[in-house]
């Protein structure tokens, strides 16, 4: 099971956040590509594991988790939606409810497809082009959202419900390409 949410509306935001942000955005990108890099290699691990022993490794699907949602964070902060800086995971799979963006996968446990990786593929091409879909309509929601910052102060609630279900779908089908054999279900 995949979980993605924002549990809060969106703050004002003050004239000159940019500045600081540009700091503070710095040491964010440098940590979420840190653990980009780890999850990387963890995704290898997972996908040997997966086709050798017909299991995730718990470690590697900690640790691409805390990779995606250290991302999910960090995208919530980039887009203006809070004016604290958020804090980085440190547990596993399952968020430990410390910041608003929460992100969770559920564990797939043992006896998943052997060649599950391959197979699932082409099964998930239609949730693939709705996820594609998904991310043109996002965009178009991150532009809009922008224009509400500019004149408003503050993102659009709308825009941003539209952003989070697209982070959900992204997710979903990501875990289920990879960490699970549990088929993304339509929203």
């Amino acid at each position: 099971m995949v979980q993605v949410s924002y549990n809060a509306p969106t703050e004002q935001v003050p004239k000159f956040k940019w500045f600081y942000a540009v700091f503070t955005c710095l040491g964010l990108v440098i940590s979420v590509i840190i653990a980009q890099i780890i999850a990387t290699f963890s995704m290898y691990a997972a996908f040997f594991g997966v086709l050798t022993k017909q299991r995730v490794h718990p470690a590697s699907h900690d640790k691409i988790v805390r990779s995606y949602r250290s991302q999910w964070r960090l995208a919530t902060y980039l887009m203006q939606w809070r004016n604290d800086v958020p804090a980085m995971p440190t547990t596993g799979a399952i968020d430990d409810g410390a910041d608003r963006a929460s992100m969770s996968i559920a564990y797939g446990g043992e006896g998943l497809a052997r060649f599950g990786p391959f197979i699932k593929f082409f099964k998930s091409i239609p949730d693939i082009i709705g996820v594609f879909v998904a991310m043109i309509l996002a965009y178009i929601a991150m532009i809009i959202g922008i224009i509400g910052i500019v004149t408003k102060g503050r993102f659009p609630e709308a825009q941003q419900t539209k952003i989070v279900d697209f982070y959900g779908k992204q997710t979903r089908v990501a875990a289920y390409l990879l960490l699970t054999d549990v088929k993304p279900q339509p929203a």
